[in-house]
């Protein structure tokens, strides 16, 4: 007997759930229906691959008749690679678009901006790679498009989301890519 009950309907707060306790938690208040809002100080990737975990194929169980996309990096998806498994085995129809960087690319910039002038190679913290996310999707008998011409990302999403069946859309990216700095007005 399951100690959660129906939560359909019901928002759940967990801080810390991004590994252990915190992560079976949120993991079991989502397979009760609930709403999960996860709240992480440290471990933005782990809680984001918690996130997408809960949100991908809970999302297609409870609306099959609707097309679902999950949007991870690589880094996070390296946790949740046997999601894969489970959704070829169960037909849970997704589309999943990697951005492959080779790295934990959110925390890019803050690790070089500390490293400074330290000895040493800051990518050694949050690099790796490269890895082809297209062949372990084949690897589980699941359909996958890589992309490394940019030009190339819309036809690749267009045939993906089409599909009845999971297809991973590897996109490789560069860590180095950031968006613009927000403007702010002038203080003072």
């Amino acid at each position: 007997m399951s100690v959660i009950q129906d939560l359909r309907g019901r928002v759940c707060l967990v801080t810390g759930g991004s590994r252990g306790i915190g992560r079976a938690i949120v993991l079991a208040l989502a397979e009760a229906g609930g709403d999960v809002a996860i709240n992480n100080r440290e471990r933005v990737d782990d809680a984001l691959a918690v996130a997408a975990k809960i949100r991908a194929l809970g999302a297609k169980c409870a609306a099959p008749n609707r097309k679902v996309v999950c949007y991870s990096g690589d880094g996070a998806l390296y946790y949740h690679l046997t999601e894969l498994e489970t959704a070829k085995r169960r037909g849970i129809a997704v589309t999943l678009i990697v951005n492959n960087n080779s790295g934990f690319g959110q925390g890019w910039p803050n690790l070089v901006r500390s490293y400074g002038n330290k000895p040493g190679d800051p990518a050694e913290m949050l690099r790796f790679g490269p890895t082809s996310f297209a062949d372990i999707a084949r690897g589980f008998g699941i359909r996958s498009i890589r992309v490394e011409d940019p030009t190339q990302i819309g036809a690749a999403l267009r045939q993906a989301i089409a599909a009845d069946e999971t297809v991973v859309v590897d996109v490789a990216t560069d860590i180095e890519a950031r968006a613009p700095e927000p403007w702010l007005p002038a203080t003072g």
